[in-house]
């Protein structure tokens, strides 16, 4: 029933604003997770310009040593040549042994140099393979929860379509109601033809239908004739009184609405001159309505009908 629609109306609603929410939790944490990936490769790009300067150190230092080993080696032949000229004593040697301890010394301050540039670029690889590790430990997170979000959006999704379904079914259920409330309504308002009987001349079997289905609130007995001719011999067919009212389409094949009205009203029995005949037309005109009644109708109805005109003039006319 609607009270169970709206019930389940109630936990798809529900489900999709828990989606909402779960949603909008998976969005921050996201946002945060991009917040720490930014930082992360700030500190890889510092981390990657330390390695770089440690490297350009490392080359200065390496031809440091090279410098030095040359200057050694020339002053190791320039010792030679002076040990030679001067004797092992000769003051040359001295001058040219205290150049190479002081190259000796340079060179063991730049290999320790270049030791400690080595401690320290392995150090920022180090730190580089552990960002990196972080980093990769992020994303992993954000491809998680990417996820999640989408199957939360999925669930959204779904519910909205529930939501619509079941908002479809309570709009039927609603509708179906406010039929039967409309159908006792009219049967209560329209009491005093319930049980009448009326012979409808139609040719136009949709607009028969229509009537017909307009009448059945009020429980009136409908016949249908097509035409004006099987209206006519429907009416001298039956008893006197038979019928309590006739519904007459003034344009229809074979005979129009306006002779079968003036034939009928012209038969030797009491009821052709007293029961009820009501125009049917899409023609309003001052001079058709004029036709109608000189033709011996009651009263001249205008299509499409109205309802309430129609059972109005039923009303009216039928006693």
């Amino acid at each position: 029933g609607i009270d169970q629609r709206i019930d389940q109306l109630y936990e798809a609603v529900d489900d999709m604003v828990k989606g909402n929410d779960q949603n909008t939790r998976e969005t921050s944490e996201i946002s945060g997770e991009i917040v720490n990936i930014s930082s992360f490769t700030e500190q890889l790009e510092h981390s990657m310009n330390d390695i770089k300067e440690f490297m350009k150190q490392l080359e200065d230092d390496n031809e440091r040593v090279v410098d030095i080993a040359d200057s050694t080696n020339l002053l190791s032949l320039n010792a030679s040549i002076e040990a030679a000229r001067a004797g092992e004593a000769g003051k040359g040697f001295a001058v040219v042994a205290g150049e190479i301890n002081r190259l000796a010394m340079d060179s063991r301050d730049t290999a320790t140099k270049s030791s400690e540039n080595q401690h320290q670029i392995g150090e920022s690889i180090s730190k580089i393979l552990k960002d990196a590790n972080h980093l990769s430990n992020i994303v992993g997170e954000i491809n998680n929860r990417t996820q999640n979000l989408a199957a939360a959006s999925q669930e959204i999704s779904a519910s909205a379509g529930e939501i619509k379904e079941i908002t479809r079914q309570v709009k039927e259920d609603l509708d179906i109601l406010a039929g039967h409330h409309r159908e006792a309504r009219g049967r209560k308002e329209h009491s005093r033809l319930a049980g009448k009987r009326i012979l409808m001349a139609e040719d136009m079997l949709i607009n028969a239908e229509i009537l017909k289905q307009m009448l059945s609130p009020s429980d009136v007995w409908v016949d249908i004739a097509d035409n004006g001719r099987r209206a006519l011999e429907m009416f001298e067919g039956s008893s006197e009184g038979y019928y309590d009212a006739l519904l007459m389409d003034v344009k229809m094949p074979e005979m129009d609405g306006l002779e079968v009205t003036r034939r009928i009203r012209a038969l030797n029995r009491a009821d052709a001159h007293s029961v009820p005949i009501i125009a049917l037309t899409a023609n309003d005109a001052d001079s058709d309505i004029k036709k109608s009644l000189q033709a011996g109708m009651n009263t001249h109805l205008s299509k499409p009908l109205e309802p309430e005109a129609l059972f109005a003039a039923l009303e009216k006319y039928m006693r």
